[in-house]
């Protein structure tokens, strides 16, 4: 897959504007100082969870950036990935204490705050055919219980790839062929052996052009 462009990302906290990797390392402290904007810190025994989600298993630039109280469970990180992300035909899924299939199982059920602390990471796999990996790591814990009532909420995520079409080279890429992970944009469509009925958008997910997944 070509490897998207990376413009500048606005933090949802403050408004200024980083880096793909700029805004990893501002997102911890600036969590700090802007903890009420998204959580409320009059219960000093609630805590929340700073989350990092890439495709670092792949090796594919997607990723995002999310908090989750620390007493949401695995099941709510696994609705929340599905609805953004991964969903298309109701594929099984499951968490890991370490690799994929090589460690252990969690439960769903399981508390995220039990399972992961800060500088720790467990994967996950949505799909056991075509199967979608994810790393999901924890940078840092704060005081406070989200006001999303979800226990769950999305900070930032990789803009939109800007994935150039692999026959003109100029023009963004509108549609992937899954079969051989061809990105074409409209203007090349017409002439190509691809069956445009099985064409695919391409969207922001790890899934695109993966089984039946559309956005």
């Amino acid at each position: 897959m070509p490897a998207p462009k990376s413009p500048e990302i606005t933090c949802t906290l403050c408004s200024r504007k980083f880096t793909d990797r700029g805004i990893a390392r501002h997102l911890s402290t600036c969590l700090e100082k802007n903890t009420s904007k998204i959580a409320n810190t009059n219960s000093k025994k609630e805590v929340f969870l700073y989350l990092n989600i890439s495709t670092g298993i792949n090796g594919d630039p997607y990723w995002l950036h999310v908090v989750m109280d620390q007493n949401a469970t695995l099941r709510v990180l696994d609705n929340f990935l599905r609805d953004i992300w991964l969903e298309c035909c109701g594929h099984l899924s499951c968490f890991y204490d370490g690799r994929p299939f090589k460690s252990k199982e969690l439960d769903m059920d399981a508390k995220i705050g039990h399972v992961l602390k800060p500088r720790q990471s467990i994967s996950y796999i949505y799909d056991f055919g075509s199967s979608t990996a994810l790393l999901i790591s924890a940078r840092s814990q704060h005081q406070g219980k989200l006001k999303n009532t979800s226990g769950i909420d999305l900070l930032v995520r990789n803009p939109d790839p800007q994935i150039l079409c692999e026959k003109c080279h100029k023009n963004v890429a509108e549609f992937v062929d899954p079969e051989d992970m061809l990105f074409l944009c409209s203007e090349c469509l017409d002439g190509t052996e691809s069956d445009q009925e099985f064409l695919l958008p391409v969207v922001n997910s790890p899934r695109c052009g993966v089984c039946a997944y559309e956005g």
